[in-house]
């Protein structure tokens, strides 16, 4: 309102004493200043972009400056910020931060409680590949002689993969197909879905099936770019329906007949990944269709003389898995890791080895039930993510884990400005976690796992109160 009041007497005055040409230009300055007054007014204040798969805008939070009149310690004024905000305290909060410069424990609330830890857990399967694999991704196991090529599928997720667009393995393959009759050895013992998946997730892009042998990531793409539409695998598209109240592209549960919403034609853009049902085989057509060759099946144990087929750099594939939070590579990398160490696609014999070999000595004991995070049956605790974390942390050059991981950073030009937070957040309805490695303004290293479980809010609210205790803690330590 005194904004328009002075607006108004400068007009006033301006009107008797200047004359037109100098008393327009005074008027549009001023309105340049209103306009940059309320867009002022309106912004949000940001203290991070997060530049990956999450974009969090945040306030800086409020802090009463002391109790009883004394000030507070950092660590006081980190519990009032937890215990007292209004999204985190309906839920239940655990936080563990840790100096890794100095190996010195900072702050724990909760520290040895479980939370259901939704994407946290692929910090358990970044770690375990990092140790699992060397500097490539096992795509194939075969042996082969003079006529024919016999194949074992190890879960490598990369085939044919949407992203990951190199053939080399399919020039490979079909550099053999011309010679030799192609026999894939089938693995009929793993299941689609993991222990405690969402059955009702069906057609969601971040729950396709779990196979041997992934092709196309294992989803039908549908992607509408500049009016030109292209749908793969096409081999799926034999049954098929138009639905006037979709507007997304609809499988049916049982089977892959699959709805495409009846304005599609007319749509300028549009891309969905659409899991299909019974992969496994589908994905055996369609590497048919790849090679241009028939290629004969075989239930066969993969045989102890089995050379190994690579495909993409690991680290590729993992910061993939860890920017996107891309389930699908994350179960499949698992299981290929444990083709890798033990010979098998089985999760539970992968995990036993991980237990065994890599977390002796881990503070609680794990539930880890999947390689994604999808179960709610995975049950963690901040205190056990610390554990890989400063194992990652120790263990491996900073090189290369600050570039598997996610950021949060301030908005400047200089990349290398602190402070940074290469984290990792997992979420799924009243869950919000967030756990990895903080570059403080003042140059420390610390590691921290901030769990968030049963909250009443909706999932943006709480991951905007979780990242704006992550930028104070930042700033001001």
């Amino acid at each position: 309102m005194m904004l328009c009041v002075n607006i108004m007497l400068q007009f006033n005055h301006f009107y008797k004493k200047i004359d037109l040409h100098i008393f327009l230009k005074k008027i549009i300055f001023i309105v340049f200043i209103v306009c940059i007054s309320i867009a002022a007014t309106g912004q949000k204040v940001r203290g991070f972009d997060q530049v990956s798969e999450d974009t969090t805008e945040v306030t800086s939070p409020s802090i009463p400056p002391s109790i009883t009149g004394k000030p507070l310690s950092f660590n006081q004024k980190l519990g009032v910020l937890i215990q007292s905000d209004p999204i985190l305290k309906t839920g239940f909060s655990g936080l563990i931060l840790y100096d890794l410069n100095t190996d010195t424990l900072i702050y724990s609330y909760n520290q040895d409680k479980y939370f259901v830890a939704a994407s946290n857990t692929k910090l358990f399967t970044l770690y375990t590949c990092l140790h699992a694999f060397r500097d490539s991704i096992p795509a194939l196991r075969y042996v082969e002689n003079d006529s024919s090529f016999i194949f074992w599928g190890t879960a490598d997720p990369t085939l044919d993969h949407p992203y990951f667009q190199d053939s080399t393995v399919i020039k490979k393959l079909k550099e053999k197909a011309k010679m030799k009759r192609m026999i894939h050895a089938l693995n009929d013992r793993l299941l689609p879905y993991g222990t405690g998946w969402m059955w009702d997730d069906y057609n969601e892009s971040y729950q396709p099936e779990i196979t041997a042998l992934p092709v196309h990531g294992n989803v039908l793409t549908v992607d509408k770019s500049m009016g030109s539409l292209t749908i793969k695998p096409q081999l799926l598209m034999s049954d098929t329906g138009r639905d006037a109240t979709l507007s997304v592209v609809q499988r049916k549960r049982d089977s892959n007949h699959f709805d495409f919403p009846a304005g599609l034609s007319e749509w300028m853009r549009f891309y969905q990944e659409v899991p299909y049902q019974n992969a496994a085989w589908i994905n055996h057509r369609q590497l048919e269709e790849l090679l241009g060759v028939h290629i004969d099946t075989v239930s066969i144990r993969l045989l102890y003389e089995a050379s190994t087929m690579y495909s993409w750099p690991v680290d590729t594939v993992l910061q993939r898995m860890m920017s996107k939070s891309d389930n699908m590579l994350a179960e499949h990398l698992l299981l290929c890791a444990g083709m890798e160490v033990a010979d098998t696609l089985d999760f539970k014999q992968v995990v036993m080895w991980a237990k065994d070999t890599l977390l002796q000595g881990i503070p609680q004991q794990l539930y880890w039930m999947d390689g994604s995070g999808l179960s709610r049956y995975n049950r963690f605790t901040p205190e056990s993510i610390l554990f890989v974390l400063k194992k990652i942390y120790k263990e491996f050059p900073e090189a290369r884990w600050t570039a598997l991981f996610p950021t949060i950073r301030k908005r400047t030009l200089l990349r290398a400005s602190l402070p940074v937070i290469y984290y990792k957040s997992g979420s799924m309805s009243g869950i919000y976690n967030n756990s990895g490695f903080i570059k403080t303004k003042s140059g420390k290293t610390l590691a921290y796992s901030f769990m968030n479980n049963n909250f009443g809010s909706k999932v943006s609210a709480a991951k905007n109160a979780t990242v704006s205790i992550l930028n104070y803690i930042a700033n001001n330590y």
